[in-house]
């Protein structure tokens, strides 16, 4: 071909086997990552005689068996975290462990991906990064699943214009 000249189109139905193909490989990078993301949630006490928190809607109601599962404690803030090593050690954002007066929570609740629910303790964060680490509790469990940590990249490999996947 002769320089300036562009090539000519690929046929549609080329263009979206090619999509489907990459919509698959996404999914399956997905899929497989998605076994090492667990839910954090911060806990709080609650004070003595403190009215239960309101709903988004501004309303009020008694909280259901599952949505309190420590008595005496409120949920302070929600999200997501991933598994880093076999030994229970999970990556979070600071802001998960944080009430709104910027005060470690004092109940960290984790539940994986099948199902069971763990209290994790803290080892650590870093607020200007919105770093946390935690560390799961009672490990030795014999109903406690295998954990499966995520693969960590090479963030020093990747280059603008790189494919990324967030999950969470």
């Amino acid at each position: 071909s002769s320089a300036g000249t562009r090539p000519a189109p690929s046929p549609a139905g080329d263009d979206l086997r090619v999509a489907l193909q990459l919509q698959d490989a996404f999914a399956g990078v997905a899929e497989q990552a998605a076994a090492s993301v667990v839910t954090v949630t911060g806990f709080i006490r609650q004070a003595e005689g403190q009215p239960p928190a309101p709903r988004s809607d501004g309303s009020w109601r008694e909280g259901s068996p599952e949505e309190q599962p420590y008595p005496g404690f409120r949920r302070a803030r929600t999200g997501s975290g991933f598994l880093v090593s076999d030994e229970g050690t999970i990556l979070t954002a600071h802001h998960l462990l944080v009430d709104a007066s910027g005060k470690l929570v004092d109940v960290v609740d984790v539940e994986l991906q099948e199902g069971p629910r763990r209290i994790a303790r803290i080892v650590g964060t870093e607020p200007t990064i919105d770093l946390g680490i935690l560390q799961l509790e009672e490990l030795h469990q014999p109903y406690l699943p295998a954990l499966h940590p995520a693969r960590i990249g090479d963030s020093d490999a990747g280059r603008v214009g790189h494919w990324a996947i967030a999950l969470g």
